[in-house]
């Protein structure tokens, strides 16, 4: 029976029997006899990926066990200046088929995902927008079916990690309120402009619970808010960017959100930095913060190196530590123990929840510029929070194939 677990299988073993004849193209599929490119010059412009999170944990959790998470992606791109004469207008659409299961969930029962890949298994629509960019890109703009966590506390060195509480945005962040992240995308607008040395960005969502149910697909396209509407913000300053700049590159963020609730609003806000400390290493850092009286995790920070190319042969290459660190609310410790003194027992007996944290050590592999093979080791701290849980070994490896 036709799967997409057959899919993955398949794609690993054209990958293997690809071998040198197209080694040297940007995809597994090769350049199409010329057609990609020709695509390009008309204004279309095609990507897919195939990504699979293999993961076990031999050591820990409620129980041991093995489970993978996959996700197809394609993006298509049409240039409207070129196809229209539309300056700077590009239509984007994205379309995911994920599948797969929850190691976390199934066998550790810890709080943040081990395997980032895994989320609305089923086929969706993901983002569906148009975009302007102006003035040299100095001003950007989006507006259609849009993700929150694609633009606002976001990080392409976040993407080098396995884990759900790092990639591709902080955790907490979506474990405490409404916050739209790929493949769930909801209605919204966005813009950013460039005033060297800073970049600001300022976006509204549509604060509606359905994009998350599976059934819809993606094509709940309501423009209900039962739970408000999101507004964000975000200021970076784009330290030793410019042109003539000589010195190690980084980047310093602070930004905030206010979400607009029918019944309870809800606030918080952030800090990241990335910086470059020595040739390929990079430091980078977030912490969010929340009140206490209405979000699961009030604090919430995550830090980490990144060290891409340790030797001059293989550029491509990183090594990759992180950690994550979530801190419960003290608010919602104070309801356990008034439960724990009313006998009145939760799922796990008398016990409070205090923080959960998570170290990950991976090596990103890019074994040819389609093909990239992360082997990765977390050890989960306190799963859940209650004490009640070992801690975790989870070990595993993420395959990557641009298609």
């Amino acid at each position: 029976m036709f799967s997409k677990e057959n899919v993955f299988e398949g794609l690993v073993l054209m990958a293997l029997l690809a071998g040198t004849s197209i080694h040297s193209s940007e995809f597994l599929t090769g350049e199409w006899s010329g057609a990609r490119q020709q695509a390009h010059q008309a204004g279309i412009d095609f990507f897919a990926a195939y990504a699979n999170d293999l993961m076990g944990n031999p050591i820990g959790g409620q129980s041991q066990g093995f489970t993978n998470a996959g996700s197809l992606d394609t993006v298509l791109t049409f240039d409207l200046d070129t196809i229209a004469k539309i300056p700077g207008c590009s239509l984007y659409n994205s379309i995911c088929w994920r599948s797969g299961s929850n190691l976390s969930d199934k066998y550790i029962g810890n709080e943040f995902p081990v395997q980032q890949l895994y989320g609305g298994e089923t086929y969706k629509l993901a983002e569906l927008y148009l975009q302007e960019s102006l003035f040299n890109r100095c001003l950007n703009l989006k507006l259609g079916r849009v993700c929150a966590g694609n633009d606002f506390i976001a990080s392409p060195l976040y993407l080098r990690y396995v884990s759900g509480a790092i990639n591709s945005n902080p955790i907490s962040v979506f474990l405490n309120t409404f916050f739209s992240i790929y493949p769930f995308a909801t209605w919204g607008a966005y813009f950013d402009f460039r005033i060297h040395p800073c970049l600001f960005k300022f976006g509204i969502y549509n604060c509606n619970q359905n994009i998350w149910k599976n059934k819809y697909h993606g094509f709940n396209f309501s423009f209900e808010s039962p739970q408000g509407l999101m507004w964000i913000s975000e200021w970076t300053y784009l330290h030793n960017q410019e042109s003539n700049s000589r010195g190690l590159l980084g980047n310093y963020t602070i930004g905030g959100y206010y979400i607009s609730g029918n019944a309870v609003s809800n606030y918080g806000y952030y800090l990241q930095f990335d910086q470059k400390i020595y040739r390929g290493l990079t430091s980078w850092g977030a912490f969010l913060f929340a009140p206490a009286d209405r979000n699961e995790f009030p604090f919430f920070c995550a830090a980490g190196l990144i060290y891409q190319g340790m030797w001059a042969s293989r550029p491509g290459d990183a090594l990759c530590l992180g950690m994550t660190y979530g801190h419960y609310s003290d608010d919602m410790r104070k309801t356990e123990l008034l439960a724990k003194r009313n006998a009145i027992l939760g799922p796990f007996a008398s016990h409070t929840q205090s923080a959960e944290a998570n170290i990950e050590l991976n090596y990103w592999f890019q074994a040819t510029s389609w093909l990239t093979l992360t082997p990765v080791a977390q050890y989960i701290i306190n799963p859940k929070g209650f004490g009640t849980i070992q801690n975790a070994l989870v070990v595993g490896i993420q395959v990557s194939i641009d298609l």
